[in-house]
Parts: structure tokens; C-alpha cells; sequence
């Protein structure tokens, strides 16, 4: 779990720890590839609804709004961790929620830069039901939370038909499988691998049922409608 503590440690974000020219350097070598957001439609309407909810949109911006939404949600849930830690909390666990935070953060911002304009607005977050101080509480909302993260990039990175987005989704992908792991494991020792099929892949879902899984979450609700389906 080592790598957890070193990837990706930079963002741009006055955070503790965080690096803006290590966010750069990270942001700059995925987008390095070509990957040009200007191919996407610029006449999408991000506009929120009357009832207030945002659709992400369509095409190639709108799966990357999508996964954007889904990264303000973790960079929101784990500065809540970490601006007021669970009691109990060992030395591991202090450096480790510190790095996924700042992963969150580095993930929400490079995917929100490559967007630019085509972004959808900062969203708002509900987690009241969640005990901060509770060690149970934040662990298993952060297993439900990674475990759907993960799930998500699974089922949404085959709907691009820009194969540079894949490669960036991807490697973000594999970070959000890695806090996956480490936080089965601080559930419960050495069960890093809970939730894999016998071949060891994980779960893949759809965009549909992910907003319906983390709709608790979303003070501001997101809309899927018009993403490609196939």
C-alpha cells in the first residue's frame, strides 16, 4: 500500500501536503497525448434544471463532467475526514486518509482543467448521515464510496470515442482501486480483495445506477440522461 502514500501527492489546492508544480507535472503528462476537449460539442447546456438538478451533458464531455461530479463528491467527503478526524485514529490511518484526500483532489482538478469552460458548476454535498467521529461509520461510507467509484470507471470508460480519455480515466481508475483496497483492508485485515469475482476483476456499473447509489450524497442532484449509452 506503500504506493498510496506517494502517488499523485500534488494539487492545486492550498491543502497540507499538496504540491501545485507535482498537480501540473501529473495533469500535464495525461493531457501530453492529444487530448483536446475542444472535440467535444461546445453547444451542450449545462444550465441546472428548474428543480435545480445539473446534466452533465453528452458525447465525450459529458462522460468526463460525469466522472467530475463523482471526484467533487470524494474530494468533499475525504476533506470532511480530514478536517475532523475520526477518534482512535492510528498514525497509518492519519497518512493515509491525508493521501487519498489529496489524490481526490488531484483527480477532481485535472479532470475540472480538462474541461475548461465545458465543466459543469462546483456541486453540493449532503454527508449528515455520516458520524465523523465514528472510526465504523467513515470507514464503511468510504468502502460504498470507493467501491462505486471504482465500479464507475469500470462501466463509464468504454463510452468515449476519444481513446486519449481512456488512458487518463484509466489511470485515475487504477488509483481509486487502490484506496478501494486499503480501505477493505482497515475494515478488515488482509480482505483487500472483497467485492473482486473469482477472477479478481471488480464490479462494473453504468451511469444510471451509479447517480441512483450515490444520490444520498448529492445535495446537488446530477442528471445522466443524455450520456451515450454503448
Amino acid at each position: 500500500m506503500k504506493e498510496i502514500m506517494q502517488e499523485h501527492s500534488g494539487a492545486a489546492e492550498n491543502v497540507p501536503g499538496i504540491s501545485r508544480r507535482k498537480f501540473l507535472t501529473y495533469a500535464g503528462g495525461i493531457a501530453g497525448a492529444g487530448m483536446l476537449i475542444a472535440s467535444c460539442s461546445k453547444n451542450d447546456d449545462n444550465t441546472p434544471a428548474p428543480d435545480g438538478t445539473v446534466d452533465v451533458g453528452g458525447n465525450d464531455k459529458g462522460v468526463l463532467n460525469y466522472f467530475y461530479a463523482l471526484e467533487q463528491m470524494q474530494a468533499y467527503f475525504y476533506r470532511k475526514v480530514c478536517d475532523n478526524f475520526y477518534q482512535n485514529l492510528s498514525q497509518y490511518e492519519y497518512k493515509a486518509f491525508q493521501s487519498i484526500r489529496d489524490h481526490e483532489i488531484t483527480h477532481r482538478e485535472f479532470l475540472k482543467n480538462l474541461l475548461g469552460t465545458s465543466a459543469i458548476r462546483e456541486l453540493e454535498f449532503d454527508f449528515g448521515s455520516v458520524d465523523f467521529i465514528s472510526r465504523t461509520s467513515v470507514l464503511n461510507t468510504a468502502r460504498a464510496i470507493e467501491d462505486i467509484s471504482v465500479a464507475a470507471y469500470n462501466g463509464g470508460m468504454h463510452l468515449f470515442t476519444t481513446p486519449s480519455f481512456v488512458v487518463a480515466t484509466s489511470k485515475i481508475a487504477s488509483v481509486e482501486a487502490r484506496h478501494c483496497s486499503l480501505i477493505h483492508d482497515l475494515l478488515t485485515f488482509n480482505n483487500f480483495s472483497e467485492g473482486t469475482d473469482a477472477n479478481g476483476t471488480d464490479p462494473n456499473k453504468g451511469p444510471a445506477e451509479v447517480v441512483a447509489a450515490t444520490s444520498m450524497y448529492f445535495k446537488t442532484k446530477i442528471s445522466v440522461n443524455n450520456l451515450p449509452t454503448t
